[in-house]
């Protein structure tokens, strides 16, 4: 075989391998860049959790407290500590799927007064979970202060995710504080549009969060409680 073929046959195996990286490099960043945009499905999860809760408040009167195990899914008959009232979506309890989108049970945050076990609220109550959001100059801001409760999903990239299995995932680092706080701070919780920019304030984010208002479960069970909510 001649030189010249030899060279320009290496050349085009060169040229392929750099073609098939590049289309292979620009599908990972669009599937990256789709995963980071919809985050559809879990709030449509999420969504159907709070409606499950709510249905339960109707039915008895009271929010299940969290499950403890991640294996169970059932809500234990009290939660009269503050770690019993951050836990997971007690899911055989409530009739609803396991695991949110990418197979991480989702976290459940219920004020003390409205679980079962306490269940002492009435129409002036108020929660005391905590829903914050950044400003536009990055700054932490209260959405709502005395949610009666919390749900959070971990999102796709599941940092700090439990497993239906028991598994627990490593939590998100320190160059990810708003997230770090809705796994470890369990007052409070951070939510805003997910992002991978490491520069962004707060750091990369991909948890999703929902919760309910005082005043929006006050009327939805004002007729099953009899009440007039303020």
């Amino acid at each position: 075989m001649m030189p010249g073929f030899q060279k320009g046959a290496v050349l085009l195996v060169a040229l392929l391998v750099l073609v098939l990286g590049s289309l292979y490099f620009l599908l990972v960043s669009a599937n990256d860049r789709q995963r980071f945009r919809d985050t559809a499905p879990a709030m449509r999860h999420l969504q159907r959790i709070r409606d499950a809760l709510v249905g339960h408040a109707l039915e008895t009167g009271c929010l299940p407290c969290p499950a403890t195990s991640a294996t169970s899914g059932t809500a234990p008959g009290s939660c009269a500590t503050a770690a019993s009232r951050f836990g997971f979506v007690p899911w055989q309890t409530l009739g609803v799927p396991a695991t949110d989108p990418w197979g991480g049970l989702v976290r459940y945050r219920v004020t003390g007064r409205y679980a079962t076990g306490d269940c002492s609220f009435t129409a002036s109550s108020t929660g005391d979970a905590i829903v914050m959001t950044r400003d536009a100059g990055g700054n932490l801001q209260t959405i709502d202060a005395t949610a009666p409760f919390v749900l959070l999903s971990h999102g796709p990239g599941r940092e700090g995710a439990v497993l239906v299995s028991g598994a627990a995932l490593p939590p998100p680092d320190a160059g990810r504080p708003d997230e770090r706080t809705n796994l470890l701070d369990r007052d409070r919780f951070v939510t805003r549009p997910w992002t991978e920019d490491a520069g962004a304030p707060g750091g990369p984010f991909d948890d999703a969060i929902l919760w309910i208002g005082t005043a929006e479960l006050c009327r939805l069970l004002a007729t099953r409680k009899g009440w007039s909510c303020p």
